[in-house]
């Protein structure tokens, strides 16, 4: 177990994208974690930063996101160029050349990892930098780690079941619904369908619940959640809430709600 005591100077994520045309880059990485002791993702992995107080919490950090994404690439039994480099590439212009190559370094030691562990005990560790991510971070951030994980897993064209199911699996030992997931996937979607799953209800609802559903998306991903961040934060996460209101507007005029 850890012990937080620490401020957000910015912080991570949401490379929004449609094949970067008209996309959105934003919630880039630029975390500076004061005085956060992380638990041992595995009990022989030496992550960056463990036990080595102050000034290592972003390597360590860093290494939790490149845990994440890696359990995305494995997990259809390939790995994609266009997966790592839409991966490096995001890197890249979040923090920068220097960080993006730490970064794939430990992309590279994760790969040998999950060979020499196996399956089993890799997906433990998982779980473990889910649950330690959920105690340190709020819902409003967590949701954006996994909308960054979704967009690794359509970078090589439609997602593969076994991602979906990975992402899946991260969402809940991050404390969120499954449905997170589905919503992830069909913002940005044209059919009344793809509306209903944004707002995570089913087309049998009642009205009343979809208005539910509605301010339930609303408090979970409004811009002032994340205004604190800085600009190109809140922008990202405005674009993000207007797909969400586009959405609504769909079901409510094909209902005939007000």
């Amino acid at each position: 177990m850890f012990k937080i005591k620490y401020k957000y100077i910015g912080f991570i994520i949401g490379f929004i994208v449609g094949n970067f045309i008209g996309g959105i880059i934003g919630y880039v990485i630029g975390s500076v974690l004061d005085g956060i002791k992380f638990s041992k993702v595995t009990s022989g992995s030496q992550q960056p930063g463990y036990g080595n107080g102050r000034g290592n919490e972003y390597d360590t950090f860093l290494y939790y996101l490149m845990y994440l994404s890696a359990d995305i690439i494995f997990a259809d039994g390939k790995i994609y160029q266009t997966e790592t480099v839409f991966l490096r590439k995001y890197l890249s212009e979040a923090l920068g050349t220097e960080a993006a190559q730490k970064g794939m370094t430990f992309f590279e030691q994760l790969k040998m990892e999950r060979r020499q562990r196996g399956v089993a005990a890799w997906n433990a560790s998982v779980q473990k930098v889910c649950r330690d991510l959920n105690k340190l971070m709020p819902e409003a951030h967590r949701l954006q780690i996994i909308a960054f994980l979704a967009e690794i897993s359509k970078c090589d064209g439609t997602p593969d079941a076994t991602e979906i199911k990975a992402l899946r699996n991260i969402a809940y030992h991050m404390g969120l619904g499954a449905d997170v997931v589905n919503q992830m996937f069909a913002l940005g979607g044209q059919t009344l369908e793809d509306a209903y799953t944004v707002l995570g209800v089913s087309p049998d609802a009642s009205d009343d619940d979809v208005r539910k559903a509605y301010k339930k998306m609303v408090l979970q991903h409004h811009p002032d959640r994340v205004s604190h961040l800085g600009e190109e934060v809140k922008n990202a996460a405005t674009k993000k809430m207007q797909e969400i209101n586009k959405a609504k507007d769909a079901i409510f005029t094909a209902r005939g709600m007000k």
